[in-house]
């Protein structure tokens, strides 16, 4: 707790820290001037838009629960998703979403076993489909995006490779039992020989413990074809209303003329750069690479507001709505 407290911190010194450079560098005019002219309407479907992913968001936990376990309130999956985004935009990669996530559904009568399987399918479904579909784009605009950002486009290339190793790694995982079981005790007799580790045993059977669940949750995953489609479904189409999002936005300040599938794909991009960014909600890595490369679809006096409603509503409002969940919520994490 007193970690995401501190992270928390160091997200509100950001926020102000924006706020001085805004007004000492006289960004603020700009800001104001365009934010007074804004077209309501397409704001209006901004926001409509990610209120969409987030109910995807909580509708595949909400559709893991009940296939995987018993039938649950939706609003208890609201509240799971909700305050589990809050945790994650509080952490470094988000590292605190699935245990807030996983002592929610506990709290709802859900074993640690079965709440960890539905985590464990969510991740890995989502961390797939962001793969693929960042891959995709990159095929079909790649060559676009490096002839006009190419200082930027190689930390989206890292960005992506780092989410292709994750699911590479899980998925070595899942199909080389045996083979990553030797190289993960050869690692762990190296650290033990260094003196990094005291108890070679219990590292080796908690390794032993945190594998076996991995596989059964593969296992449980091909069980269920047909869930799983539909989950991959619904990821796609919720990654799609979350990269929509600036296109809206660019039609709000009244520009027109690039193609929807080209916002997309840099959206993409974005987060694929703060993928690898050690900050809670990847703040900086995230208004720079918006900055970069949206910079040849906005105006210069239009792409600082643009950042701003842009963190305001894919970051920090749902920051601010997950926070009023957690403090309404009967579950206590200050005693957690």
């Amino acid at each position: 707790m007193k970690k995401n407290q501190f992270w928390l911190i160091i997200s509100f010194l950001f926020i102000i820290g924006a706020t001085i450079y805004l007004y000492t560098s006289g960004q603020y005019l700009n800001v104001i001037n365009a934010l007074s002219g804004i077209n309501k309407g397409w704001l209006l479907t901004a926001f409509v838009f990610i209120c969409i992913y987030w109910l995807i968001e909580s509708g595949i936990v909400h559709t893991l629960i009940n296939q995987l376990y018993e039938k649950r309130a939706f609003k208890d999956s609201l509240r799971v998703s909700m305050i589990g985004q809050f945790f994650s935009g509080i952490t470094p990669f988000a590292t605190g979403g699935q245990p807030a996530q996983l002592l929610l559904l506990n709290k709802i009568k859900v074993s640690v076993g079965i709440g960890s399987s539905i985590l464990m399918s969510k991740f890995i479904i989502y961390q797939s489909v962001l793969v693929l579909y960042a891959a995709i784009l990159l095929i079909i605009k790649g060559k676009f995006f490096i002839s006009e950002v190419n200082n930027i486009f190689s930390l989206v290339i890292l960005g992506f490779g780092i989410n292709l190793l994750v699911i590479s790694g899980l998925l070595f995982i899942s199909f080389a039992r045996n083979s990553n079981k030797k190289i993960i005790f050869f690692l762990i007799n190296v650290l033990y020989k260094l003196k990094l580790i005291k108890d070679i045993d219990k590292a080796q059977s908690k390794v032993i413990h945190h594998m076996e669940d991995f596989h059964n949750q593969i296992t449980l995953m091909k069980n269920h074809k047909g869930l799983m489609i539909k989950i991959i479904l619904l990821t796609i189409l919720q990654l799609t209303s979350y990269f929509t999002v600036p296109y809206f936005l660019y039609k709000g300040f009244g520009l027109s003329g690039v193609p929807v599938i080209n916002i997309i794909a840099a959206t993409a991009f974005v987060l694929m750069v703060t993928s690898f960014i050690p900050m809670p909600g990847g703040s900086g890595g995230a208004e720079g690479g918006f900055y970069i490369i949206f910079g040849m679809f906005f105006l210069p006096k239009l792409i600082v507001p643009a950042i701003l409603l842009w963190r305001i509503i894919t970051y920090y409002l749902w920051m601010f709505v997950g926070g009023i969940w957690m403090l309404s919520s009967k579950t206590s994490f200050a005693r957690s």
